[in-house]
Parts: C-alpha cells; sequence; structure tokens
C-alpha cells in the first residue's frame, strides 16, 4: 500500500510538471495530475497514521514518560510516609538512574508532540528532579528535616508533571 501511495505521488508530480510546462499550459490534466498528487498524499499519510495507532502503548514516549512519572510519585509518596524515610531514600537505588531514564525518551517526546507542548511537562519534571537529588544529597549529609522538606516539595512538582502529562494525552488523544 505505502509503495502504492508513494508510486502515486510521482505520477502524479512529474504529470503536473509536464503538464504544466506544455506550451500552452495543459490545465485540465494539470488539474488531474494533482488530484492524483493529493490522492497519494492522501493515502500515505492515511498508513502512516494506522501504522502509528496500530503501535503498542509501550513503544509510545510520552506514555513511557507518563509511567516513568507514576513510578516515582509512588516512590516519593511511599519514602514521605514510611517511619524511617531517610534510609528508605537512601538505600533506594531507584533515584540515580532518573536523568537516563528521561533521556531515552527524551527525543521521542520532543519528536512526538513538539517543543512547545514539551516544555510545558519537562518545566515541571526538572524541578521536580532537582528537588529529589537535593533531597537524597541532604539526607545524604544526614540534614534530615532538609530531605524531607525537598521530598515534599518534589512530590508536588512530579504531580505537576503527571497532570500535565495527562492533559497533553488528552487533546492527542
Amino acid at each position: 500500500m505505502r509503495v502504492f501511495a508513494i508510486l502515486t505521488i510521482s505520477i502524479g508530480t512529474i504529470g503536473a510538471a509536464i503538464t504544466a510546462a506544455h506550451i500552452p499550459p495543459l490545465w485540465l490534466e494539470f488539474i488531474i495530475f494533482l488530484v492524483i498528487t493529493g490522492a497519494g498524499i492522501y493515502l500515505n499519510r492515511k498508513k502512516t497514521s494506522a501504522i502509528l495507532k496500530s503501535q503498542n502503548n509501550s513503544a509510545n514516549p510520552l506514555n513511557q514518560f507518563r509511567i516513568l512519572i507514576d513510578e516515582y510519585v509512588e516512590l516519593v509518596t511511599r519514602v514521605i510516609e514510611s517511619d524511617n524515610a531517610i534510609n528508605s531514600l537512601l538505600e533506594n537505588s531507584h533515584i540515580e538512574h532518573l536523568y537516563n531514564q528521561v533521556e531515552q525518551v527524551r527525543v521521542g517526546i520532543i519528536n512526538q508532540l513538539g517543543m512547545k507542548k514539551y516544555i510545558s511537562i519537562i518545566s515541571p519534571f526538572a524541578r521536580a528532579e532537582r528537588l529529589l537529588y537535593r533531597g537524597y544529597s541532604s539526607a545524604t549529609d544526614e540534614y534530615y528535616d532538609e530531605a524531607k522538606q525537598s521530598l515534599t516539595q518534589s512530590l508536588d512538582f512530579f504531580k505537576m508533571t503527571k497532570d500535565e502529562i495527562n492533559k497533553i494525552m488528552d487533546v492527542t488523544l
């Protein structure tokens, strides 16, 4: 089907160019070839859209990012609510890998959403990430009150990120 669409676009474009170059231009044939080109473009886009819709949600970078944020909301909530929050934070190895996990889907999100929407979700996330690392660092240095405060603020920004993602996913779906 995709080959047929590309072939249709090619034939329509070549035919339109030839009929337009004729002196005097063959307007009726030119319009017919433009319609053929348009049909080919429509078929190509329809096929591409069908492919994107049929892809598994796990391959969707925005969905992967949403799942990651959900995990961190749950993780930070558990750490804050635990009796031994600071030790729980220090023992958790997920925190150190957050940047790498986001970096794997960053370009895909930009390609999927465009820069404006990407910035709307990455801004609160970046703040949440900085506060999470600040809490981690404070806990390591045994400033437990500052660590808990940073984690609480981090959770708020993770929730903001989650809300922004949900808004964007509602609009794009």
